[in-house]
């Protein structure tokens, strides 16, 4: 596995959490209220519905647990609107993963493309949301860097040195990101911390089973992958 990347896990998170602080500070952050909470919870969730009309007709094992946890799913997106102090929103990245970043030759990283998820409605693209969203995009481009050789393969799960390798970057990079980031976005229960950015890793993963199911079915067991440690509470993502 590539060291390198792993020792840049927790300088990556550093740089994110820099990112967030001066998109915070030139464009301002907002209260999240309970009424955003709310409307997250129920963008989520019908997200969710839409994708498991998708996997329905998968047999792919790890795609049919997916859809045999949908009430356990939908419970942890409502489950949002319980968190009573989530931090603040700001105008985020919106669409972060491994491939919108140049790592220089001296090490230092560059964060490029910053027009948000292109399939999503410029509105939407631009509306405040919790700096966790970006977070979350992390943890799923890391599992995606783990898992698409062994994917390629037909194999729904990497091997054990690359799974040791995705949980040990992923723990550097929120570690990191949770210890610089400024401590008003986020929020201040560890609970709800973990809470929030769980919800927010398993959006990401639904909408990549979305995207799997309709354009390269032999790799759904990626985020269907991701989604089932997610509600097993396995990974580092869970954890730091």
């Amino acid at each position: 596995p590539p060291h390198g990347l792993v020792d840049g896990g927790a300088d990556l998170g550093r740089l994110i959490a820099e990112l967030h602080r001066v998109l915070a500070d030139r464009l301002g952050t907002h209260e999240i209220a309970h009424e955003t909470l709310a409307g997250w919870a129920d963008a989520m969730t019908s997200q969710l519905d839409r994708v498991l009309k998708l996997a329905d007709s998968s047999t792919q094992p790890h795609v049919r647990a997916v859809v045999d946890a949908a009430d356990e799913l939908h419970s942890r997106f409502q489950g949002l609107c319980e968190i009573a102090s989530p931090g603040r929103s700001l105008r985020v990245h919106g669409d972060l993963h491994l491939g919108q970043l140049l790592r220089r030759a001296d090490g230092a990283w560059l964060v490029l493309d910053f027009e948000g998820a292109p399939a999503r409605p410029l509105g939407e693209r631009r509306r405040p949301h919790s700096p966790l969203r970006d977070v979350a995009g992390m943890v799923r481009s890391f599992d995606y860097a783990a898992t698409h050789d062994a994917a390629s393969r037909g194999e729904a799960d990497p091997p054990p040195v690359l799974r040791a390798w995705r949980d040990e970057l992923v723990w550097g990079f929120t570690a990191a990101y949770d210890a610089a980031a400024p401590p008003r976005l986020l929020p201040p229960d560890p609970t709800a911390h973990r809470w929030l950015r769980s919800a927010l890793v398993l959006d990401e993963a639904v909408y990549e089973l979305g995207y799997e199911l309709d354009n390269r079915p032999c790799w759904a067991a990626i985020p269907a992958g991701g989604i089932l440690r997610v509600l097993a509470g396995e990974g580092a993502e869970m954890t730091s």
